[in-house]
């Protein structure tokens, strides 16, 4: 359980972080405190910095807590009703990115003090819809910007969610020197956290328990909720033997619970034992569908189980709503329904992600369940948005929809894991229409080629033999008139158009007199090309999540191929897979080849740049980033590696792997980076509207300002005189290198992802 304002006399073990928060208020209106999952995030400001703040300021103080949720304007409304009034308070349910701001402007008296406590920030990307998600970030930024006197804002958030920051350039501005990291306490802090509380009710540790006890927690992750449960156990143990009255806690009834792990899974065990044969099914159906898959299920290293919330309201049998009072009872899962009145719109979750590994019987549940788990939780997620709008695009497809519908008639799955939801069905089954339609329109398509070949085979055949009668009529001109219409017609997308014009050229060529033409061999080329454009050439598969790049090697034989699976696979150019790299802990985002092609270059979530041979052997880790590398690229004479992150910077190597040059002032994430082709410069932009130029020893030659969103791609010509800049405006600037605006190409619908000049 978390402490709460009023734990804090048992609120130990972090004075010195609490001074460190505090100063950093001093500094700063917004503070976004990061820590692992059960490193005490909420304790420390719910039982430490608010009881700070509430006897230093008595009653200026005004606090309010909340946790975003589905809707975290509404969680913030809900905040406020214990201090102000529905009317006063409505201000607060507007989903509008002043709203932060005109609540605090409208309800703030001046005279008091302010403190906004945002718990499980990691719940707006995760619970909360997008588009609230957004429009509550930019509020939060919008107050931060304000500087108002006297409001403070601190919000706790899980550390493996920071690349959650990377899309909103604004809070990762506001926040970026002020993320402090809450650590794991040190011996002497632990000591503390351990002996006080206990003193406090005139109780002593036996002579060596507290020594042993922290050599068993430390290093372990989320130990502080095992601890805390340990100590529960242990007391309660003591109380019920009677040892207690001799006011000591002693060894033998620790180690008799088998110390921190085992008397979690004691008593784990001792409470699923109790209950008969159809509540431990249904018990094993509500723990498995509380649990998410993070990480890559082709690694037996790298997956791991992650809680989930779910609405009480999807577990539908009695049997199911019973069991589920008793295991919250149990404290084994949490429910909101003493904040919600115990409706149906109420949520449970696992108590501690420490039950998932600590508890044997279920992580044995999870290891067997695990790719069906996977599957359901990511459905639910496509869901979710298909449900918005009813998108065809959303719809699933291919391998998906294959093995989601031998899961959907898996009799263990539906009896196991309690099957699909309505919804799930529903776009399980819109899903398999869309693929029948699909197959009825290729296969509609494919008979009217046929039929319109057939047609232009049988005119071209006539169109011959007339030629044989009158060879003089065939003209040379023509046949080029028709390649040249079938190559426009190709650029333009129009296969089809030029497949048509590609064969009557081709019936000219069949002409005896015009078959050894000089016009043949671009006939033939041009041809070939218009067949091949309107069908699928390959469809490679191989990759668990999605390809987040591709690069083809510099003689053209093999391509490389980056994913979220945090994997690197090689292909020959038919898709022949002929390695699997593996080494990074987490998503891949940019995959390159040296210029002769020896060496494979990639970028990862994990903060880290590898260089690979073209056998899959790590050659090199560079690790200086502090954030997710996005953009990795080689110089034209192989000599210079440049990496752009996350963090806002773009870091020069050689080719040894040395750090040459640290360029940093973008001040936002680095989506895009570009050599010139003569070696010289180096482009980089993302995360606001500006493309920087740089020579090679770190040194800005310009800046360049001209579209109204985020840059995504930028690309130099091949002469390097000039610069493409791609943008989420949906426009693309073609600039000269002293920044003056050479075109403005406008006429896409939607965000330009990547942009490149021909050769």
């Amino acid at each position: 359980k978390t402490f709460e304002l009023e734990d804090k006399d048992l609120f130990f073990g972090r004075d010195q972080f609490l001074r460190d928060l505090a100063n950093e208020l001093e500094i700063t209106n917004f503070v976004l405190l990061l820590g692992a999952s059960g490193s005490g995030k909420s304790s420390v400001i719910r039982a430490g910095l608010i009881p700070s703040l509430q006897k230093k300021l008595g009653s200026q103080l005004v606090h309010l807590t909340f946790t975003p949720d589905v809707n975290p304007f509404e969680s913030l409304y809900a905040s406020l009703l214990s201090k102000y009034s529905q009317k006063e308070a409505q201000i607060a349910r507007k989903i509008k990115a002043n709203t932060l701001t005109q609540v605090v402007k409208k309800l703030k008296q001046p005279n008091s003090y302010w403190f906004i406590f945002i718990d499980q920030f990691e719940e707006l990307f995760t619970t909360t819809s997008h588009d609230k998600c957004n429009e509550f970030i930019k509020s939060l930024v919008k107050l931060t910007d304000a500087k108002i006197a006297d409001v403070k804002i601190v919000a706790t958030m899980r550390a493996d969610f920071l690349d959650k920051l990377s899309p909103y350039p604004q809070l990762v501005k506001v926040t970026n020197n002020h993320r402090p990291m809450i650590a794991e306490m040190q011996s002497d802090e632990l000591r503390m956290a351990i002996e006080q509380p206990a003193a406090r009710h005139g109780v002593v540790f036996e002579t060596g328990l507290v020594d042993e006890i922290i050599k068993n927690v430390q290093g372990q992750a989320g130990y502080l909720p095992l601890l805390q449960y340990t100590l529960n156990i242990l007391w309660e143990e003591e109380v019920k033997s009677g040892s207690i009255n001799n006011r000591t806690l002693n060894i033998s009834s620790y180690r008799g619970l088998g110390g921190v792990r085992g008397a979690l899974q004691k008593r784990v065990d001792s409470i699923y034992g109790r209950f008969k044969k159809q509540e431990q099914f249904a018990t094993q159906k509500i723990f498995l569908k509380l649990v998410g898959i993070g990480g890559d299920l082709e690694s037996e290293t790298e997956w791991k189980p992650i809680r989930r919330r779910e609405l009480r309201s999807e577990f539908e049998t009695e049997l199911e709503q019973s069991v589920l009072v008793k295991l919250i009872d149990e404290n084994l899962l949490v429910s909101d329904s003493q904040y919600l009145g115990n409706h149906q719109q109420s949520t449970v979750e696992i108590a501690h992600e420490i039950l998932l590994t600590s508890w044997t019987t279920l992580n044995d549940w999870i290891k067997e369940n695990r790719s069906a788990i996977a599957l359901r939780n990511r459905l639910n997620e496509d869901v979710a948005r298909w449900k918005k709008k009813k998108a065809e695009n959303d719809l699933w497809r291919g391998s998906k929809l294959q093995q989601v519908m031998e899961l959907k008639d898996d009799p263990i799955f539906t009896q196991l894991l309690g099957g699909f939801s309505s919804d799930g069905n529903q776009f399980i089954d819109a899903s398999d229409n869309s693929r029948k339609r699909q197959q009825r329109r290729r296969t509609y398509l494919l008979s009217s080629v046929s039929i319109v070949v057939l047609i232009l085979a049988g005119l071209i055949e006539i169109q011959r033999r007339k030629a044989v009668d009158s060879a003089n009529r065939a003209d040379i001109n023509e046949i080029q008139a028709l390649n040249t219409s079938s190559e426009v017609l190709l650029d333009s997308g129009r296969s089809f158009d030029a497949l048509v014009q590609s064969l009557k050229a081709q019936g000219k060529l069949q002409q005896a007199d015009l078959a050894t033409s000089d016009n043949k061999k671009q006939t033939v080329a041009i041809l070939r090309e218009a067949v091949y454009r309107i069908r699928e050439r390959n469809r490679i598969r191989g990759h668990r999540r999605a390809v987040t790049s591709i690069s083809i090697s510099p003689d053209g034989k093999t391509f490389a191929s980056a994913s979220d699976d945090g994997t690197v696979k090689l292909w020959d150019i038919s898709g022949k897979k002929l390695k699997t790299l593996t080494g990074h802990s987490s998503a891949v985002k940019s995959v390159g080849f040296s210029p002769d092609g020896k060496i494979i270059i990639t970028g990862s979530e994990d903060k880290t740049v590898k260089l690979w041979n073209t056998e899959g052997k790590l050659l090199k880790t560079l690790a200086e980033h502090t954030d997710t590398v996005t953009s990795v690229s080689f110089s034209l004479d192989g000599a210079t590696i440049a990496t752009g992150s996350n963090d806002g910077t773009v870091k020069l190597w050689n080719i040894q792997g040395e750090l040459l040059k640290n360029i940093t002032g973008h001040n936002a994430p680095i989506y895009t980076l570009s050599f010139s082709p003569d070696g010289t410069k180096i482009a980089f932009a993302g995360g606001n509207t500006k493309v920087n130029i740089w020579n090679i020893q770190g040194n800005l030659l310009q800046t360049f300002e001209g579209h109204s969103d985020n840059i995504s791609s930028v690309s130099f010509s091949p002469d390097s005189q000039k610069i493409a800049s791609g943008s989420y405006d949906n426009t693309c600037i073609l600039w000269n290198l002293k920044g003056k605006k050479l075109a403005v190409l406008k006429g896409h619908d939607e965000a330009l992802s990547s942009v490149s000049f021909s050769p």
